[in-house]
Formats: C-alpha cells, sequence, structure tokens
C-alpha cells in the first residue's frame, strides 16, 4: 500500500491508497509532508487475565515516492498512521 502524509492546517493527516496509483496523482491539491510505502498488519492479545482482548496494530513506513521526490519519515509516519488507524476501531 502507498501513502502520503499532508498538512492540513497545520494538522498531519495521512491518506492511504492502492499501489496502482501513483503518489502525485493522489497528492493533487495538497502540501505533502512524507511519501513512501506502507505496510501493515494487526493481531489479538487475549492476555487470558479475563479482559477484553486487546487489538495490536503495527505499521511500518518506508520507502519514497519517485513522482513527488519525497521520503518517509520512517517511525514518525508510523506513529500518525497508527493513531488514525486506532480512531477507526
Amino acid at each position: 500500500m502507498k501513502y502520503i502524509i499532508v498538512d492540513t492546517m497545520g494538522l498531519e493527516v495521512p491518506i492511504l491508497f492502492s499501489e496502482l496509483l501513483n503518489h502525485s496523482d493522489v497528492a493533487r491539491g495538497y502540501k505533502v509532508v512524507a511519501a513512501g510505502f506502507v505496510s501493515i498488519s494487526s493481531s489479538v492479545d487475549t492476555n487470558d487475565s479475563g479482559y477484553s482482548p486487546r487489538y495490536i496494530i503495527e505499521v511500518d513506513c518506508y520507502g519514497e515516492s519517485t513522482t513527488l521526490g519525497i521520503k518517509s519519515r520512517g517511525i514518525l509516519d508510523d506513529d500518525i498512521i497508527d493513531d488514525h488507524l486506532y480512531l477507526c476501531i
């Protein structure tokens, strides 16, 4: 999967999309601060303690966009995407 991080009124927001699209096509009209590829995996921690299971999401951002000439910021981008994914659960 590909991603870009855009600056919207001082807030950095991720946009995730298919590898069939170019970064530059998705980025039109946005101020892009980072771009690259993202791998997302998930698991469930049942922890045997009687509490509800805990969902664990692993995000790994890497690479760069050749069409934009912008690189991934690694862990910083991981955290931004991770934070937004947890809002969806």
